[in-house]
C-alpha cells in the first residue's frame, strides 16, 4: 500500500472515530432499581455507555457530582472504574426501609472524548416495606373487639399500621 494511501486510510479512521466520540454521553442504568430494594444497600451505582473519568482521582465531593439523591443521603461519591460513579453509604448508614428514594441527574457531565449528558434523568425506586410474618387473635376485649398481635419483618408504628391495615370478615 502506498503511503499515501496508507496516510489517507489513516486519516478516514481518525475521523470516523472522532465522529462516534462525538454523540451524546449516555446513562445506561442506575441501580438499585425497582421496589422492595433491601434497605441494607449501601450504594447507589450510575452506570455511563462510555469512559467519564480517566483513572486517577476517583474520588468526588458533592459539588463535582451533578446528582441529587432525595431523600438525602451521607454518600462518600467515588468513580469505580471510569463509567461507574458510586454513592457509596458510611458503614453506620443504610438506606432507610419502606422509602421511596429518587435519583436525579442533571445534564452537563461531558465524557473522555467530549460528549455530554445533554439531558437529565430521575430514577425511582422503593426500599422493603414491612411485610406480615404472622398475625393471630391474642384475647378479646368484648365479644365483637379482638385483640390481634401482628409481627412484621421490620419495625412499624402503630400510626402507620392502623392507616394501613385492613381486616376482612371471610365466612366460612
Amino acid at each position: 500500500m502506498s503511503a499515501r494511501r496508507l496516510l489517507g486510510a489513516l486519516a478516514l479512521l481518525v475521523a470516523s472515530s472522532a465522529a462516534i466520540g462525538a454523540d451524546e454521553l449516555k446513562l445506561l442504568r442506575i441501580t438499585p432499581e425497582g421496589i422492595d430494594v433491601e434497605p441494607s444497600a449501601q450504594q447507589i451505582v450510575l452506570s455511563f455507555d462510555r469512559r467519564v473519568v480517566p483513572l486517577g482521582r476517583m474520588e468526588r465531593t458533592a459539588d463535582e457530582v451533578p446528582v441529587t439523591i432525595t431523600p438525602a443521603l451521607p454518600c462518600q461519591w467515588r468513580w469505580l472504574d471510569p463509567q461507574h460513579l458510586a454513592c457509596n453509604l458510611p458503614d453506620d448508614a443504610a438506606l432507610t426501609p419502606a422509602t421511596a428514594y429518587t435519583v436525579e441527574l442533571r445534564p452537563g457531565l461531558v465524557a473522555e472524548d467530549g460528549a455530554a449528558l445533554s439531558t437529565g434523568s430521575r430514577h425511582r425506586f422503593t426500599t422493603a416495606r414491612p411485610s406480615l410474618r404472622y398475625a393471630a387473635i391474642d384475647g378479646w376485649r368484648g365479644p365483637t373487639t379482638p385483640i390481634i398481635r401482628a409481627i412484621f419483618d421490620q419495625p412499624v408504628t402503630g400510626s402507620s399500621l392502623a392507616a394501613a391495615a385492613r381486616i376482612a370478615e371471610t365466612l366460612t
